[in-house]
């Protein structure tokens, strides 16, 4: 990671704080989004966040989608569940809009969500073949942003823990307690998508 911005950005869906976070507010650096948000909107946001800087991690946390197979297991490599209108084959090109904004070719994203990189083929309980498209999303993500993309092919675990914190009400010490979403170590075998289309292990 170089010198640049780090930026978080973790949709509600998955959680509204990242521990990582502390307990301090959303902000420039720390974005959370929901079903309302538009992608378009939020990479404005990322942008400005930046300003005349670069980026030096894009984190974005958030789940990823599944099918079930025939026997009831749960795959995914079918998306992420990001803002209204979700990270997919058709609207990973908007991500193009923070072309040249990275730190580094080597990585300059995360997508932490379940899967995001599964690339499989199942069978549903309808007897439909189906195919995930994880891993040529995040090949097209790192060719349209021109830096790396680390993602996961397997089911991420996202803890949540409480924490307590002490605040002051009319001067008097009050402790207060709230919880936050910790994805820890990273589940599975994990790698990174270059921009020139090479995918090496993490």
């Amino acid at each position: 990671v170089g010198m640049g911005v780090k930026i978080s950005i973790i949709d509600k869906r998955a959680h509204h704080r990242l521990c990582a976070w502390g307990i301090a507010a959303p902000g420039p650096t720390r974005i959370v989004v929901d079903s309302s948000s538009v992608l378009a909107d939020v990479l404005i946001k990322v942008k400005n966040a930046a300003g005349r800087g670069k980026i030096s991690l894009l984190s974005i946390t958030a789940h990823g989608f599944g099918r079930q197979d025939a026997k009831g297991r749960m795959h995914g490599g079918f998306g992420v569940e990001f803002c209204k209108d979700t990270i997919n084959l058709k609207t990973v090109r908007q991500f193009r809009k923070l072309r040249g904004m990275f730190d580094s070719k080597a990585l300059g994203i995360e997508l932490v969500g379940c899967a995001a990189a599964g690339n499989h083929r199942l069978t549903t309980a309808q007897g439909k073949s189906v195919a995930a498209f994880g891993w040529r999303m995040c090949k097209e993500l790192a060719g349209h942003t021109l830096t790396g993309v680390k993602a996961s092919t397997d089911m991420q675990d996202l803890d949540l823990k409480r924490y307590s914190y002490v605040t002051r009400v009319h001067g008097i010490p009050t402790s207060k307690t709230n919880t936050c979403a910790d994805p820890g170590k990273w589940e599975g075998q994990v790698w990174i998508f270059a921009p020139n289309g090479m995918v090496r292990k993490v």
